[in-house]
């Protein structure tokens, strides 16, 4: 009887877990990919969020209202300017954010 009552325990405990959201809390980090030192107009760009840790969702704004997703997307900007890019990384109901300005040079 002891065994059983154990097991169910467990059981009930796996469920409130998954019910609750046991996910770890992600911690979001992106490195910038291109070519050159300067980022130009019209240069493909990548942000690699790979550093990222226990993140299953990748939710990216490149500026300019530019949305992707994924942990690796590319962009060209098409206008000579400053960008703030703002990674979104979520596990569960758990999130967390990094932020780095990129400037664009004609």
């Amino acid at each position: 009887m002891k065994t059983k009552t154990i097991g169910l325990l467990a059981a009930i405990a796996v469920m409130i877990c998954m019910m609750s959201s046991c996910a770890k809390t992600p911690a979001a980090c992106f490195q910038v990919l291109s070519q050159s030192d300067s980022i130009r107009v019209g240069e493909v760009v990548t942000f690699d969020a790979s550093c990222s840790i226990d993140s299953k969702q990748y939710n990216w704004t490149l500026g300019d209202n530019i949305i992707d997703y994924g942990q690796k997307v590319s962009v060209a900007f098409d206008s000579a300017k400053v960008y703030s890019i703002e990674l979104l990384v979520i596990n569960g109901n758990k999130t967390s954010n990094a932020q780095q300005e990129i400037t664009v040079y004609p």
